[in-house]
């Protein structure tokens, strides 16, 4: 069910026009974002920027941007007092590869505060609403990306992943998000939280539609030495081959009458084979994975500090109190209790046994997983997503061990991909798949071969616009 290619067909056969697409999904927001609270800037139909490119899929294709990421058209917030106001004097690399394909953004999607949070309910914007239940949440941080997708206001939006930042919010809304391996997708451009864990990610409603995505977003960008080399068409390759992958499953980690107990039995059926296996014990790697996070938080938004980013008048003399009132004014609740746990881990007497200890851990971690992949075979292992399926709790108010099972992936800089497999009562429910480095077209490939078993994605929230096609 690739959106993008129908779009395509439409566009090339000439039954509709650049303008009948850009004013329908204007018009699923211009109806329907009052209520969700999804997208916090779009761009009127008559200053969309469109560069046309007749050889590439994405020609004419909408696309929503989280709003970290920079864009010189509409103002990059970051959902942050401190930068309300700030417009970015140059694009992210990701716009300029997805513009110079033919795509437009019609806007920007709402966000935790810097992309720190589970809930998307950032103190300058308010709280984004789940298109399938106005009561439940849409998890975080990209909660605006996931909702724009499963509402029907764009067949594609980007968001950020450092912790589960896409796939947790795809779980909750019943879409698909997905973080590549780390480095390949340029980070220029995005507003950092923690750049060893930062990865940019992309939400949608189908396999294919993702790939076409990443395969343009894909490889080495001078602006980023982390980025890496990929072949052509990387993501999308393996779409159609036939089932070849191999599949560890932690049987502890899903009951027999789990959404993702009776998926395996969709996998085996498929032609997948699955491995029992046995993972590391969560918790340890979730602190880890804080203590990293907030550490590199506190480094990276040193840099603003009322002078050059954000800020607003003042009358201090004292540069120290002019320092802190800005940065107290600017910053929310949960920006401000990331800074200063991340500046207590490195503290002089607090540094090895925090932030020295989680790095060494994370290498453990590294090894363990890399061994566990090579003594099984495994492509990719079949995890939960969330470690609470009641999203009326989860995705409305912070709990930390929300992501017990999304930051492994960050950590190793492994790629991983959630998308839904059934309906739990009136909303879907779904799965995640973690695959080894450079097995992002191995993941995509499961996914769009499960779509088959499954019509979860064509169903329409009852908080949302209609399928154009």
């Amino acid at each position: 069910m690739s959106i993008i290619s129908r779009l395509s067909k439409s566009l090339k056969s000439r039954s509709i026009t650049y303008q009948d697409i850009w004013k329908h999904y204007l018009g699923n927001i211009k109806n329907y974002n009052d209520v969700l609270n999804a997208v916090v800037q779009t761009v009127p139909l008559a200053q969309i920027e469109h560069q046309p490119n007749e050889g590439s899929m994405l020609n004419g294709i909408p696309i929503i941007y989280k709003d970290n990421i920079c864009t010189t058209q509409l103002r990059t917030t970051c959902a942050s007092r401190m930068l309300q106001d700030y417009v970015s004097p140059f694009n992210a690399t990701v716009f300029n590869k997805l513009h110079a394909a033919g795509s437009v953004m019609l806007g920007k999607a709402n966000l935790d505060e810097f992309a720190m949070g589970a809930t998307t309910s950032p103190e300058l914007y308010g709280a984004t609403k789940n298109p399938w239940d106005l009561a439940l949440g849409t998890g975080g941080s990209s909660g605006g990306s996931a909702a724009a997708v499963s509402a029907r206001f764009a067949p594609i939006a980007l968001g950020s992943d450092t912790g589960g930042s896409i796939r947790l919010p795809a779980y909750f809304c019943g879409v698909i998000g997905m973080k590549p391996t780390y480095g390949a997708v340029s980070r220029y451009g995005l507003v950092s939280y923690a750049s060893s864990l930062d990865q940019i990610g992309v939400a949608g409603l189908s396999a294919q539609d993702i790939a076409y995505v990443f395969d343009t977003l894909g490889g080495t960008d001078p602006q980023d030495p982390t980025t890496i080399s990929l072949p052509t068409n990387f993501f999308s390759r393996k779409l159609v081959q036939p089932p070849q992958a191999t599949i560890g499953v932690d049987y502890s980690l899903f009951s027999p009458t789990s959404a993702g107990h009776h998926f395996i039995l969709h996998l085996k059926h498929a032609g997948y084979e699955i491995k029992s296996i046995t993972l590391p014990p969560m918790e340890p790697a979730q602190q880890c994975y804080y203590i990293v996070a907030c550490t590199e938080a506190a480094s990276n938004l040193s840099r603003f500090d009322g002078i050059r980013y954000g800020g607003k008048p003042s009358q201090e003399n004292n540069l120290d109190n002019f320092y802190r009132t800005q940065r107290s004014e600017g910053f929310g609740q949960a920006v401000k209790t990331r800074i200063m746990a991340g500046n207590f881990f490195v503290s002089p007497g607090n540094y090895e046994n925090y932030y020295g200890n989680a790095t060494r851990y994370r290498r453990y971690l590294f090894d363990t997983y890399e061994e566990l992949y090579r003594t099984h075979d495994l492509d990719c292992i079949l995890m939960p997503v969330c470690s609470d399926v009641d999203t009326a709790a989860a995705g409305t108010r912070y709990r930390y061990e929300l992501d017990t099972y999304s930051v492994i992936a960050n950590l190793l800089g492994y790629p991983a991909v959630s998308f839904p497999v059934s309906m739990y009562g009136s909303r879907p429910l779904g799965v995640q798949l973690m695959g080894r480095a450079m097995k992002d077209d191995v993941l995509l490939h499961v996914v769009n071969k499960m779509q088959e078993y499954n019509d979860v994605l064509k169903s329409l929230p009852p908080f949302g616009g209609q399928d154009l096609i």
